[in-house]
């Protein structure tokens, strides 16, 4: 895939972001 320069940054700036996402959807299917 391309990403264009806009989208770089929205990557870079929610980097964090995915992470926590990414810990609370599998914190939530370890205990569900």
């Amino acid at each position: 895939m391309t990403y264009g320069f806009a989208d770089k940054i929205t990557i870079k700036c929610s980097q964090d972001l995915d992470k926590l996402i990414y810990i609370h959807m599998y914190m939530h299917a370890v205990v569900c």
